[in-house]
């Protein structure tokens, strides 16, 4: 990842269908367990229920105030591609680890503070795929 460019990347709401399987299970998982709220709780969440998609996942912590996120999970196909090393990290350990802009970084921290603060699901694509 060192001296990592930025790619252009599109960051929309989840759609409610879409063509990419894993996707579009993921996100059927997390809408019914919402349970009435707008997100689900992280209780609801059950890594053991999405066996066939766990090794397209990423669960992070919010930290207070949404000033940064700690990996507790990443699966073994998004470690293929970035942060192999980074479960327990928080976004900016793990990435100004590897020479990546703070500018960078604080765009990835916003992109979750977004979700968090809206309350919603989001689609990034680019640079290596959609995520």
């Amino acid at each position: 990842m060192g001296g990592a460019e930025a790619a252009e990347v599109l960051i929309t709401p989840a759609p409610d269908h879409s063509d990419n399987p894993i996707h579009a299970e993921v996100h059927e998982y997390w809408k019914s367990k919402r349970v009435g709220w707008t997100i689900p709780s992280r209780t609801e969440i059950r890594p053991t229920e999405l066996r066939r998609q766990l090794g397209w996942l990423m669960i992070l912590e919010a930290l207070p105030d949404f000033r940064d996120f700690r990996y507790r999970l990443i699966g073994s196909k998004v470690a293929q591609y970035f942060l192999a090393e980074a479960t327990g990290q928080t976004i900016r350990e793990a990435y100004s680890g590897a020479g990546i802009s703070a500018h960078l970084i604080d765009g990835m921290i916003l992109v979750h503070r977004t979700a968090c603060e809206h309350q919603v699901a989001l689609r990034m694509k680019g640079g290596a795929g959609e995520w």
